[in-house]
């Protein structure tokens, strides 16, 4: 696991301290620099997922397949248009 975690730490790291948010893309996409090998520490963990692990995980599948088919393609579902651009000062 230590070896694991030494694998994780200087990458996720570096990738927060990187100031490019990789322009238009759905999600943080630096993020699968390590992501593999975090799933690879909860497979090895010996710990059994609970009732509240799978209702988020099931939770967090259903909205990254919602922001995945609808990015760049249902307008309706985001706010285009000069208005997302615009400062509003508060009174």
């Amino acid at each position: 696991h230590v070896a694991l975690w030494l694998a994780i730490v200087p990458v996720m790291l570096l990738n927060l301290t990187y100031q490019n948010s990789g322009w238009v893309q759905f999600g943080y996409r630096f993020a699968l620099d390590y992501l593999p090998l975090v799933f690879v520490l909860l497979a090895i963990g010996g710990r059994r997922f609970g009732v509240g692990f799978a209702l988020l995980l099931l939770f967090s599948v259903a909205v990254n397949g919602f922001g995945a088919a609808t990015f760049d393609r249902a307008g309706q579902y985001y706010v285009i248009g000069d208005q997302s651009n615009d400062l509003f000062q508060p009174d």
